[in-house]
């Protein structure tokens, strides 16, 4: 994000989960406002590394984990804070492929030793669902077991896209992250017991030089109007 870029415009630095509403929502609030809007998209932990070094937002939307940071460090108005919507992890398949079963944790578990090959998020790059993968894999005890079978990619569009391409048997994302990728299918939820869910919160950034405009955006993203937009993309509203 490079705010040289585009002086005049908004800059929001936002969880690639989102993208598919926000995108469209910013060209509305530029036909709505004047204000264009400029996005930089990523897995939450490459944006929050970005914004670390120094890149510049006016909004920024993150997990609540993340925002609530940030909020302790000074770095977003604690006060613009507000839930945008939240998804779960899910067990994405090939499209013509049978879902296995994974309605309990002992099926989830048997799942995953018995997959051919496994894509995932890579842990590394900070991501919602990989983060959260792995640690149910150190919870299991079958680290050592799938090790040579998990396909890491960059994001959960990349895991996705190792499905629909037969590489991996099945992949663990964000529903959004599979939802425009051709050939795969949301096959299953993590079982209730294993379920993560990421809450999205948007924040104006405590160094943003158009406040009132970056509320304004962070009202249109959460307006209920929108609700339909966001679970069409699969993000419960909230």
């Amino acid at each position: 994000m490079d705010q040289t870029v585009n002086a005049r415009a908004l800059q929001v630095a936002s969880a690639r989960s989102l993208q598919e509403v926000l995108k469209p929502l910013g060209a509305a609030f530029e036909a709505t406002t004047g204000t264009p809007v400029d996005y930089f998209f990523g897995p939450v932990g490459t944006v929050q590394q970005r914004l670390d070094a120094g890149a510049a937002a006016d909004v920024i939307i993150l997990s609540d984990s993340v925002i609530a940071a940030l909020a302790s460090a000074g770095r977003v108005v604690d006060a613009s804070r507000r839930p945008v919507g939240r998804v779960g992890i899910m067990l994405a398949a090939r499209e013509g492929a049978p879902a296995p079963d994974i309605s309990t944790p002992d099926l989830f578990r048997q799942a995953l030793l018995s997959a051919r090959a496994i894509a995932c998020s890579d842990p590394a790059i900070g991501g919602s669902a990989g983060t959260h993968f792995a640690a149910l894999l150190r919870q299991f005890g079958i680290e050592d077991a799938v090790r040579g079978k998990l396909l890491k990619r960059s994001s959960g569009v990349k895991t996705a896209e190792a499905v629909a391409s037969g590489e991996a048997e099945i992949g663990i994302t964000l529903l959004p992250e599979m939802l425009s990728v051709k050939g795969v299918y949301p096959a299953a939820p993590l079982p209730d017991a294993l379920q993560k869910f990421t809450t999205y919160v948007a924040a104006v950034a405590t160094a943003c030089a158009k406040p009132d405009t970056a509320a304004a955006f962070i009202r249109a993203a959460a307006d209920p109007g929108l609700a339909g937009s966001w679970r069409a993309a699969g993000v419960e509203p909230l």
